[in-house]
């Protein structure tokens, strides 16, 4: 049997079903039907999550994420059944993470959507358990057509050389500095830095990646020997984009000039420097300096040591001098800001002169740091592979004073090493067995800083008036200190042996 209950009007329906068999027997059925025609109610608005502010969809502009705030609420009595947030494009393709499913309950929401370029068709919609539907939409037209706005320069500033006349510098690191921002209201989506080399291929670090909030930055960028083609690049979400491209040769800083017994002064573009007194040298000699790529430079082995990546080679490598001469090395504030985050990573006042020694950096003593022009310089009286480093040992509190080889192989020399607890005057001789002079390596009263002082006296076994070979056989090394502080003098004289 069917039952017709009139549904053109919501609320309860009564009914009843009475049943008779052929022997007169009967039973009723009542009951009641709830029936619903009414659909849920619906509505949302779309504000800014930057300020909260109702989003003005007549207005041109762009919106990478708005916040969704609706309401559903059931109205016939039968319940929300489903309920949905859906985000179309004009081919009705979901955009983001549409459509989201709601909470079956009435419910107030609040919800963060991500939108495209281009029309957005958001739509709350509700069902009811009866069937009942209803949806609200609001069409937004995200509209970006402002490319990122950016500016930047180079520290220090390239040099414009040759003709026709192009950027260079002779510094293996330069820093970039900028500022860059949206224009059209999408944000940023990516901005990055590539340094690019003559085959068009990345090179050290590159690319660098920037935070893609709007930014002033600061980064360090590594060159290679030649051409470099540095881009700026920045990327929207509407797809809006701006490069903008510079080219800056890196120039390898050497310098080869011939000495004699007259001395002379000799400086790399870069700075890197050494003065040669007279008398230094007996012959003429071609003193070459050339910068050191950083990924050759051997590390150092004391965890004292934190190197600058600034070396150079002071050549011929071998050449011992008959007196001290000056080396200079310079560094900037790349050297001293690593990271370039406005905060020093370098100490200036802790900086060193070092030197390889074929198995390790060993610092130099006597050395003088001018902050001002950046420069640090100490004397040595042979040549060698030569950085700047920070130097976080602690001062000595003894006198200390030994050769780094004994016997000492000519062909290879040895340093004398001294450490001085206060400064004072020092002298260093070699003798013969019978006490007649063969080497003045250290004049007598030199006035030495406080500190260790290595690298700066070797002996390859050469006889200070000939400048030849002295001979094979037992020497005697006599070294004076007179500390200022105290006025106490001491003297060390102990054996040292020579061979080829």
């Amino acid at each position: 049997a069917k039952v017709r209950i009139a549904t053109d009007s919501t609320g309860p329906r009564s009914y009843s079903i009475k049943a008779t068999d052929n022997l007169g027997n009967s039973m009723a059925l009542n009951s009641v039907i709830a029936v619903d025609n009414i659909p849920p109610q619906t509505a949302l608005t779309l504000k800014s999550p930057k300020d909260s502010s109702t989003i003005d969809t007549t207005a041109v502009a762009f919106h990478q994420y708005v916040i969704l705030n609706g309401k559903y609420t059931d109205q016939g009595g039968s319940r929300i059944g489903r309920a949905i947030v859906t985000v179309r494009d004009d081919s009705g393709r979901y955009l983001g993470n549409s459509p989201v499913v709601l909470s079956e309950k009435d419910s107030l929401i609040s919800l963060i959507v991500p939108l495209g370029v281009g029309k957005n068709i958001i739509t709350l919609l509700a069902w009811d358990n009866a069937g009942n539907k209803d949806s609200s939409t609001i069409t937004l037209v995200n509209i970006d057509n402002g490319n990122p706005r950016m500016s930047y320069g180079f520290v220090p500033k390239p040099e414009l050389k040759g003709t026709p006349p192009v950027k260079a510098t002779y510094s293996d690191k330069i820093i970039m500095k900028g500022t860059y921002s949206d224009s059209g209201g999408s944000e940023m989506a990516r901005v990055f830095i590539t340094v690019l080399n003559d085959s068009n291929q990345n090179v050290n670090n590159s690319p660098i990646d920037l935070s893609p909030k709007d930014s002033a930055f600061s980064r360090i960028l590594n060159l290679v020997p030649g051409r470099n083609i540095i881009t700026f690049n920045a990327v929207d979400y509407a797809g809006n984009s701006v490069g903008k491209s510079d080219t800056v040769y890196y120039y390898e800083p050497k310098q080869t000039q011939i000495m004699g017994s007259a001395g002379g002064d000799i400086r790399a573009p870069d700075g890197a420097e050494v003065v040669v007194p007279a008398n230094a040298l007996l012959n003429l000699l071609e003193v070459t300096i050339k910068k050191i790529d950083p990924m050759n430079e051997p590390k150092p082995l004391d965890k004292n040591l934190e190197l600058l990546h600034e070396a150079h080679d002071f050549g011929p490598n071998t050449t011992v001098f008959r007196m001290p001469v000056t080396i200079t090395l310079t560094y900037s504030d790349i050297d001293l800001d690593v990271d370039q985050n406005g905060h020093r990573d370098v100490d200036p006042a802790k900086l060193v002169i070092v030197f390889w020694d074929g198995t390790t950096w060993r610092p130099v003593g006597g050395c003088t740091v001018d902050t001002i022009n950046h420069r640090v310089s100490a004397p040595v009286n042979h040549f060698a592979m030569y950085d700047l480093a920070q130097n976080t040992a602690k001062a000595p509190t003894a006198l200390k004073a030994y050769w780094s080889h004994n016997p000492v192989k000519s062909s290879e020399g040895s340093m004398f090493v001294f450490e001085l607890p206060s400064p004072g005057k020092v002298s260093l001789a070699i003798l013969d067995m019978a006490g007649l002079p063969v080497c003045q390596i250290i004049k007598r009263d030199t006035h030495i800083k406080a500190g260790v002082h290595d690298g700066q006296f070797t002996w390859r076994g050469e006889n200070v008036t000939s400048g030849r070979f002295a001979g094979a056989g037992l020497y005697v090394y006599l070294f004076t200190y007179e500390n200022d502080a105290t006025g106490k003098k001491t003297i060390i004289r102990k054996p040292i042996g020579l061979f080829r």
